[in-house]
């Protein structure tokens, strides 16, 4: 037997009305109570909160042994995404985020090359994960758990966890990241590709930004497209979830294409170890930093040049492609991003659905013929990485 019944399993995402009318519908069947989740992020988080929200027994275990960090992570929030947070996370509408008014594009010399009111609610990876960390029962969220073994049978799973006894349970929750431990268990044969592209990030506090970076990028979803690149910002909450002006961030992403064969080199950090998922702040070497310090004092137009020299500790990650073929096996059951992981098609707020706002109807404003044509042709696969393969809000850790 499964662990719930294949209606749920295979019913895709849920919609923002089915999480206003509760998660599980009466369709759902639970057949398991013992739940075990390896991975404390986000997506273990949700995971978590909706299972013990059905009934079931729930222990999160999160392989880092201290409370994760967002390194300054924007995300642009999603009208399920809200639901949850009010619904589950305790955080009232207007504590989920940031509401920005325009989009706007800017030329190479700095001029506004489209600008039209597009409001859209920004907020962070550090906002989400301190409501939802708050909502989970702590004494069942264990940190400094490494999941290095597991095994399934018609009664049940045992998870094995370094310097710990086996754990038995029901069901498996396999939310453990990109570099998962669940999914190579299972699907061996099925890895992250690198998608031929990097994301440099940084945030820029707003109390140290210059009138100049204010002006520009405040109450703006700012980008500036370049060729077979670009970088965008937007204003997220401060460092403990700050929504007031003056408290909050300018978080910025540049996406550069980057060959494969000197990736190595770029994923190298100060201390000489090379990463597979992102290189942190402090840990870009000077040398590399000043090379595309270079890059970026040719391309970018004054207002983002400015934003990226007042940028402390600029990190980066690799942008990754990653799809397995089914998300539940057994008494398994895949999320996050260990499921799935696409390149990011940032440039449209339609690629992501329909946006809520107070007082509004869901249907989407009219785009200008630049947002529509950002939205049909400048996805990651076509503008940056060519021929090689986030979601918008996709984090580094």
């Amino acid at each position: 037997m499964g662990l719930v019944d294949q209606t749920y399993a295979d019913s895709g995402p849920l919609s923002a009305k089915q999480l206003k009318n509760g998660i599980l519908k009466p369709s759902t069947t639970i057949v398991s109570k013992k739940a075990i989740i390896a991975g404390g992020s986000l997506g273990g988080l949700m995971t978590g909160i909706v299972l013990e929200a059905s009934g079931l027994d729930v222990d999160i275990y999160e392989r880092f042994p201290k409370v994760l960090d967002d390194r300054g992570a924007g995300i642009v929030i999603q009208t399920e995404t809200e639901t949850f947070l009010t619904q589950y996370g305790g955080l009232k509408p207007d504590q989920t985020g940031v509401w920005l008014k325009y989009r706007q594009y800017l030329s190479h010399a700095g001029t506004e090359d489209s600008y039209e009111e597009m409001p859209q609610l920004m907020t962070s990876w550090g906002l989400i994960y301190r409501a939802l960390r708050s909502a989970f029962p702590n004494e069942r969220y264990h940190e400094g758990r490494t999941l290095n073994g597991l095994s399934q049978n018609k009664n049940g799973v045992i998870a094995h966890f370094e310097e710990a006894n086996p754990i038995q349970g029901d069901m498996l929750v396999g939310a453990d990241g990109s570099g998962s431990f669940v999914r190579e268990q299972l699907m061996p044969e099925v890895k992250p590709r690198y998608a031929g592209y990097v994301a440099w990030r940084g945030v820029v506090p707003e109390s140290s930004a210059s009138r100049n970076l204010i002006k520009t990028f405040v109450d703006c979803f700012t980008f500036q497209q370049m060729k077979r690149s670009h970088i965008l910002c937007y204003l997220i909450p401060g460092a403990d979830g700050e929504i007031e002006p003056g408290r909050r961030r300018l978080n910025w992403v540049w996406y550069w294409n980057v060959p494969e064969s000197g990736l190595s080199e770029l994923m190298t950090g100060v201390d000489g170890r090379e990463r597979d998922f992102s290189v942190p702040p402090g840990q870009v070497r000077a040398e590399l930093f000043e090379k595309q310090n270079a890059i970026a004092e040719k391309v970018f137009c004054p207002q983002f040049f400015e934003l990226w020299r007042a940028t402390e500790s600029p990190f980066l990650q690799p942008i990754l492609d990653l799809a397995v073929p089914r998300m539940v096996q057994g008494r398994v059951i895949l999320v996050g991003d260990c499921r799935v992981h696409p390149s990011p098609a940032h440039c449209s707020k339609h690629s992501q659905g329909r946006r809520e706002r107070p007082g509004s109807q869901t249907s989407p404003p009219r785009l200008s013929k630049r947002s529509r044509r950002c939205a049909q042709g400048m996805g990651a696969r076509s503008a940056f990485a060519g021929e090689a393969s986030r979601t918008s809000g996709q984090v580094a850790r």
